[in-house]
């Protein structure tokens, strides 16, 4: 099951999620992270945030233990500024 149906799931949801494929605009705000794309905006505010993580590649905002935010770091500029003002709201990644 967990090699086979849930990464068929987990495509098959992929392709037909369309607003997951489109742009969006990350944002470092004083009052929390700020996410921007065409179907809307939506703010993280600093104490709804759970804990982070970071990766090679990635960061990962938790709001929940199994709900996340993944913000490339191919994104140098906004992915800096992210991790400093985690680090100054948050705290360490865990």
């Amino acid at each position: 099951l967990r090699y086979l149906v849930i990464p068929w799931r987990v495509r098959r949801i992929y392709r037909r999620y369309a607003a997951i494929k489109e742009p969006c605009k990350v944002t470092v705000l004083p009052e929390g992270v700020g996410f921007s794309s065409r179907n809307g905006n939506a703010l993280i505010e600093w104490q709804h945030i759970l804990k982070w993580r970071e990766g090679e590649q990635f960061v990962l905002i938790y709001q929940a233990p199994h709900l996340y935010h993944v913000i490339p770091k191919r994104l140098a500029a906004i992915t800096d500024a992210l991790v400093e003002s985690l680090i100054a709201n948050i705290g360490n990644a865990s």
